[in-house]
């Protein structure tokens, strides 16, 4: 099963799931069920608000993206910190939502470098919107006692997608440097 199907599948059993406890939860009003609800609401919203993100961004650059933006271009500590974290060692582990955006069978290297572009800022965005989930906790009979679940769980969704920026940002120079040395100098691609 394609990674980007099973996503939704997970999502919506996520929906389905809170929404059950969440009905068990008003029948018998038990901590447990309470519980049950809560997480079962927030790993949907994490999933769902993915899913947003990467449909809004999607839509926002379907007629391109600017990847000769100072937030694009590699930064002079981040080789020596990929060497450091071994990505080329684990980058091949790292799931693809959709394959195909890479491929060159079904795109030119600069839509490649484009798509790439556009993979990082959904990932940074949703780094950001994991945060939102702390919210969750006003839900809560005791917000300061339940503030700290919501905070790791935001944390690790967060570090799971740093994963994917840092894979966008460790290819796309060398993606770059072999499309700029297919191209003439009036096409090429500055980071």
């Amino acid at each position: 099963m394609q990674f980007s199907k099973l996503f939704k599948a997970i999502t919506i059993a996520l929906a389905v799931l809170a929404l059950i406890c969440f009905i068990f939860y008003r029948a018998v009003h038990t901590v447990l069920w309470f519980s049950l609800t809560i997480t079962a609401a927030t790993a949907f919203y994490h999933f769902a608000m993915r899913l947003a993100v990467g449909t809004v961004v999607d839509t926002l650059t379907k007629n391109g993206i600017n990847c000769e933006s100072r937030w694009f271009c590699e930064k002079k500590f981040e080789k020596k910190l990929y060497k450091l974290m071994q990505v080329k060692k684990w980058k091949h582990f790292i799931p693809t939502w959709e394959p195909q955006k890479f491929s060159l069978e079904h795109n030119d290297m600069k839509k490649i470098i484009e798509n790439m572009c556009a993979a990082e800022i959904i990932h940074e965005i949703i780094i950001l919107l994991g945060y939102v989930s702390l919210l969750f906790i006003f839900f809560t009979p005791d917000p300061k006692e339940y503030i700290w679940i919501f905070a790791i769980t935001a944390f690790f969704a967060g570090c799971c997608d740093a994963f994917f920026v840092i894979l966008q940002r460790y290819n796309r120079p060398r993606i770059v440097k072999i499309y700029n040395k297919s191209i003439d100098m009036t096409e090429r691609v500055t980071l």
